[in-house]
């Protein structure tokens, strides 16, 4: 049971990383490399979750497979206590690591946003300013009809309308089962398919019971990173064209 493919994690923002410099003021050019550090570190963090969630799985795995097999196996009260424990401890971190990970690729995202203020002359009309505040905030103004005659950069709003879909999963993810939850009650389970996922509480007040069996699985993340990933390359060479 490995969901999460191997990755390169060769960071994707590098032809605009080598041409700052020779384009921007010394100023102006230190001050995108700084933010772009700030990019640079949520990446890294989202390559060390990816690794320690395969190792999780993996060892989920391995111990479910023990206690699917225990009347086949002759195992000493002291192995089963053990497995029990890795099995227990390794359900508790692929929960945290897969909400670590929605939570730092939103991060990631927003500081992207952000180096699109070193280019907004050249993205949208003088005088105007698309929201930057956020990825969500930004995604949302440029899909905006209204907005579409502020807009030059035809290119980067139609890869906005037409390639960030993924963006949806990861966002109501991290907004209603993560953080927010909307008043809703929730707890960490296992899918049958040995997925991340999230019971939410259903209160039958006739029956006196709390009812689990409403189940909300984790988004793929292969899916969200390849996502993720795309659009940066696609940010890297679209924008290090404009200087």
């Amino acid at each position: 049971m490995t969901f999460l493919k191997d990755r390169k994690w060769s960071f994707p923002i590098d032809d605009m990383d080598k041409k700052v410099y020779e384009f921007f003021p010394p100023m102006l050019a230190e001050k995108f490399q700084l933010a772009l550090g700030d990019v640079k570190r949520e990446w890294s963090f989202l390559s060390i979750i990816w690794e320690r969630l395969q190792n999780e799985y993996q060892e989920f795995s391995e111990c479910r497979k023990v206690f699917q097999n225990l009347g086949k196996m002759k195992l000493a009260h002291q192995e089963i206590s053990k497995f029990t424990r890795k099995f227990m401890l390794s359900f508790e971190l692929i929960h945290l690591d897969t909400e670590d990970f929605f939570i730092h690729a939103e991060i990631m995202l927003d500081r992207v946003t952000f180096l699109i203020t070193f280019f907004e002359k050249k993205i949208v009309k003088q005088g105007y300013q698309p929201r930057t505040e956020s990825f969500k905030a930004f995604r949302k103004w440029f899909r905006d009809q209204k907005n579409s005659p502020l807009i030059f950069d035809i290119e980067l709003k139609n890869y906005l309308l037409n390639n960030t879909d993924w963006f949806k999963k990861l966002e109501e993810t991290r907004d209603d089962l993560i953080v927010h939850r909307k008043k809703s009650i929730y707890i960490d389970v296992m899918t049958k398919k040995g997925r991340a996922g999230k019971a939410k509480a259903r209160f039958d007040n006739a029956r006196n019971v709390v009812d689990w069996s409403y189940i909300k699985e984790m988004p793929d993340l292969n899916f969200l990173m390849d996502g993720i990933s795309g659009f940066l390359h696609f940010f890297d060479k679209h924008l290090s064209q404009m200087l």
